[in-house]
């Protein structure tokens, strides 16, 4: 038997799946939706916003590094950068 939740009755998920495309490429989603029970059944009530990503634990006693930026310019841009700067009586 199961039981039927009280209508307003809230529930908040966080959806993960695999889409196969018409190219059979897999891609992974997330959604992070909350439910709401109405009329003994569940309805999506909103599309929320995506949760943080849990930090690992730091064992006590350790202070754990600061966090950093990856400011790392990669692709086609920094090649051809790249290669003009090294390229004489090219201009910048």
């Amino acid at each position: 038997m199961t039981t039927v939740p009280g209508d307003g009755t809230r529930l908040r998920l966080l959806v993960a799946l695999r889409a196969t495309g018409h190219n059979e490429v897999r891609v992974p989603l997330a959604y992070a939706l909350t439910l709401k029970a109405r009329a003994g059944r569940w309805e999506i009530a909103s599309l929320d916003g995506a949760p943080a990503p849990a930090t690992p634990a730091t064992p006590a006693g350790v202070s754990a590094p600061p966090p950093t930026a990856d400011l790392t310019t990669t692709g086609p841009a920094s090649a051809d950068r790249a290669t003009t700067a090294a390229t004489p009586g090219s201009r910048p």
